[in-house]
């Protein structure tokens, strides 16, 4: 009995030392990724598509994808810095930004617009 109480006693003190250490580890990360930036839109008049295209967002953390609008609406989540968009409706005036999201779901601001020529 004197050895399961010292054993008590001693896991206790463990538990109160450790567990202030071990809660200073975990941080959550709420710092945005930075906007894309310089995105440019061409079209492709042989076989009409839109090409887009920009440069990569930089993160505390890192990048882990991308979010592409067109017309306001998500488009596509993806990895890449670029995207062909071949399911426009030609009779609309198609419009596109790009945000980037991070490890922690955190999403950038958006970055500028752009529309065909």
């Amino acid at each position: 009995m004197f050895v399961s109480r010292r054993l008590l006693l001693v896991s206790s003190l463990l538990i109160a030392f450790a567990a202030p250490a071990l809660a200073a580890q975990f941080t959550v990360d709420q710092e945005p990724p930075t906007a894309p930036a310089h995105l440019k839109l061409s079209f492709n008049t042989v076989d009409y598509f839109f090409y887009l295209n920009w440069k990569p967002s930089t993160d505390n953390i890192g990048v882990t994808a991308y979010r592409l609008y067109r017309n306001g609406e998500l488009l596509v989540t993806t990895s890449k810095t670029s995207y062909l968009d071949m399911e426009y409706e030609p009779a609309i005036w198609n419009s596109y930004h790009v945000t980037a999201i991070d490890a922690a779901g955190n999403e950038s601001a958006a970055s500028e617009t752009v529309w065909p020529e």
